[in-house]
């Protein structure tokens, strides 16, 4: 067989295997994906879901989490890590009094891990505040337990607060990497060490629109 006959062939087994996917059949007998159906057997009636619905279930279990969490009452709300809680527990609690009964959520408190008798006085202090306001369910919702939520280091945590203070629009002018302005590498950030690569979107917000 020449070259010119062997590429000929081949040329036509690939017609003939797209013919098969393009026809929505079986590839033919002589085809590597022989058996394969170039199209899904779907019944009729099985639409698929719009757009965006599973990233709006994803988006709804964030905010059901970031909701529970604000029914946890975390160590450093205590006052000296003593059994009294401190200003802004105090503030806290009366967030959850007014809440309480709009949610399912369970009242957590992050446990101490040296003193299980802490624990359990901070437990008593919730469930008595909660009894007091009229929550007869409390000892059954109040419990110490290891919060769902995951905690970060502090350089995460200035990292959020400056993405939370920024719009979308600055593209990261306000904070970034070295960079002096856009959040670069290079003196001028994203505008000019950056280029196109780390901070180049933050250059046209953070070095010249600011």
């Amino acid at each position: 067989m020449t070259f010119k006959t062997a590429s000929k062939c081949h040329w036509l087994g690939i017609a003939g295997t797209l013919a098969g996917f393009l026809a929505c059949g079986p590839a033919p007998a002589a085809s590597p994906w022989r058996g394969f159906r170039g199209c899904a057997d779907i019944p009729p009636g099985a639409i698929p879901p719009p757009a965006g619905v599973h990233v709006r279930a994803w988006e709804e279990a964030q905010t059901t989490l970031a909701r529970a969490d604000r029914f946890v009452i975390y160590l450093n709300e205590w006052f000296m890590g003593g059994q009294t809680l401190g200003p802004y527990g105090q503030y806290h609690l009366q967030q959850i009094l007014q809440g309480y009964s709009a949610v399912p959520y369970l009242v957590v408190i992050q446990p101490n891990l040296d003193r299980d008798d802490l624990n359990e006085v901070h437990r008593r202090v919730i469930v008595q505040a909660l009894l007091d306001h009229g929550y007869q369910d409390a000892p059954s919702r109040v419990v110490v337990a290891f919060p769902p939520t995951e905690g970060i280091s502090g350089e995460e945590g200035s990292r959020i607060y400056v993405r939370m203070l920024s719009t979308g629009t600055q593209g990261g002018g306000t904070q970034g990497g070295v960079g002096a302005y856009g959040g670069g590498v290079g003196s001028f950030g994203g505008g000019l060490g950056g280029g196109l690569g780390l901070g180049g979107l933050g250059g046209v917000g953070g070095g010249f629109g600011r």
